[in-house]
């Protein structure tokens, strides 16, 4: 078994964030580009709703409007992590 690595969220959704982690990391799919992308979205949503309770689909399409320039498969696997 492989020593979980912190991920130090501070958004609203830390908590969330953290148990998901841990469960994956419970189920070996636990992968470092799941754990940055989280960050990535944990930055985001303080900076854009540092008071919500839920990832909402119009804050999902306003996180995925951030990623226009990246490729196609960067931004798929951000809505992936963030769904």
């Amino acid at each position: 078994m492989t020593a979980r690595a912190p991920a130090v969220f501070q958004g609203p959704l830390a908590r969330e964030f953290e148990v998901f982690l841990a469960f994956r990391q419970d189920l070996a799919t636990c992968h470092e580009h799941l754990r940055v992308a989280l960050r990535h979205l944990d930055r985001f949503l303080i900076q854009h709703a540092p008071d919500t309770h839920d990832l909402t689909r119009s804050l999902l399409d306003a996180r995925m409007a951030t990623l226009a320039d990246r490729g196609a498969r960067t931004r798929r696997n951000y809505f992936r992590v963030a769904r």
